[in-house]
């Protein structure tokens, strides 16, 4: 899923693993983001907090189980 993501191809990434689009998008936001907040020495807009990030990491883990539940359906 990443190695497609990262050449564009965000369709071919979904059909591969669509938690691993998800954790690609993320990474492309947050990566920046944090490398930002490094240089500056502060978070740049708002500080994350520990809820949403539960909550990004949740949502994460139930669309990777939600894509893996229909593959493991489709092959019955």
């Amino acid at each position: 899923a990443w190695a497609h993501a990262m050449q564009g191809r965000l369709w071919q990434a979904a059909q591969c693993n669509a938690g691993g689009l998800l954790l690609w998008l993320i990474t492309m936001i947050a990566a920046p983001w944090a490398l930002i907040a490094a240089a500056r020495g502060r978070w740049p807009v708002f500080q994350p907090s520990s809820q949403a990030l539960l909550y990004v990491g949740t949502f994460v883990m139930v669309a990777t189980l939600v894509d893996w539940l229909r593959r493991v359906a489709s092959a019955l």
